[in-house]
Parts: structure tokens; C-alpha cells; sequence
């Protein structure tokens, strides 16, 4: 894309350090963009909550709010009891 590099030269030299630093501390290229940081990091917690919640690692986020959901009405000590 042709907004990153424009958007990478904005930048000011403390703020291209974080962002080298966060990228580098994923595993990523230290010329990664924030967007792609983002998306990582919510890749890597949508599939650490796919474990904690028992679905499959494929599982969409719908799928992971509605699991979650529901395991929240489930434990939730303001449940209606029946």
C-alpha cells in the first residue's frame, strides 16, 4: 500500500523507535506497520481464547463472543436460579 510509507515518514523518530520495538518483540519485520501489528496481536488473541474457550482453532470471532457469552451466563454469580 502506498499510505504506508507516507505514513512511516510522518512519524517522529520516538514513535518509529516504539513501533520497531514492538514489531521486533512479535517476531515481526521492524519495518511493520501499527495495522499490522494490530492484526497480529488480534490473531494471537483470538486464537489463545479458541484454546481457553474449548473451540476449534478456526473458530470466528461471532463464534468466540457468543462462547464467551454463554460461559459467562453459565459462571456468572448473578445467573438466574432456578
Amino acid at each position: 500500500m502506498i499510505y504506508i510509507p507516507v505514513m512511516l515518514c510522518l512519524e517522529s523518530d520516538e514513535d518509529r523507535k516504539i513501533r520497531e520495538e514492538t514489531a521486533i518483540t512479535k517476531g515481526l519485520n521492524k519495518n511493520t506497520s501499527w495495522d499490522e501489528i494490530i492484526a497480529f496481536n488480534a490473531e494471537q488473541e483470538r486464537k489463545e481464547l479458541t484454546i481457553k474457550l474449548e473451540l476449534p482453532i478456526n473458530a470466528t470471532w461471532r463464534e468466540i463472543v457468543k462462547a464467551n457469552d454463554e460461559n459467562i451466563l453459565v459462571t456468572s454469580p448473578f445467573r438466574k436460579r432456578y
